[in-house]
């Protein structure tokens, strides 16, 4: 078994709503941008789902807000990520328990990240657009591994959005 280092539970249900709206414009800025390449893989186990993904080096980027608590696993590299106490550098190997709201910015270092979140899943759904749907809060342009998976670019995505 690997040895993690533990990081302590981190309430993000309360983040100020300042951290939100910096979130969201970095998103917006984000976007303007050529995407990077970042790889999405998904796993199940009995009860449970894994999404995965493979973060270049030198990557800024952001999550979706989350609408369930979730557990984070970090198995290779450092990323350094916002939470409600401000920002934190994490090195793998890591895990750390997240809370209902939390919507994540990441800035990947000098080599690629290996980041897995952990859901439950109770009734072992395998529907990517219905655990999406359960799982985030899903922003106008679209989820990054929903626009890859359906083959829009995120120009596509944001036109038929409105």
């Amino acid at each position: 078994m690997q040895d993690y280092n533990i990081i302590p539970y981190v309430q993000i249900n309360q983040i100020a709503s300042p951290w939100k709206r910096k979130v969201k414009k970095l998103t917006e800025e984000i976007l303007k941008l050529p995407e990077a390449d970042i790889q999405t893989i998904h796993e199940f186990e009995d009860g449970l789902y894994y999404r995965t993904v493979i973060i270049p080096a030198g990557v800024v980027l952001t999550g979706a807000e989350h609408k369930t608590p979730y557990r984070v696993v970090v198995k290779k590299g450092t990323i350094t990520v916002n939470t409600d106490e401000g920002l934190l550098t994490i090195t793998a190997p890591a895990e750390m328990d997240v809370a209902v709201g939390m919507e994540r910015v990441g800035l990947t270092h000098t080599e690629e990240v290996i980041w897995t979140d952990i859901y439950v899943n109770e009734d072992n759904c395998k529907d990517l657009s219905v655990l999406e749907e359960r799982l985030y809060v899903i922003p106008k342009c679209g989820l990054y591994d929903a626009r890859k998976r359906l083959g829009y670019t995120k120009v596509e995505a944001l036109e038929e959005k409105e």
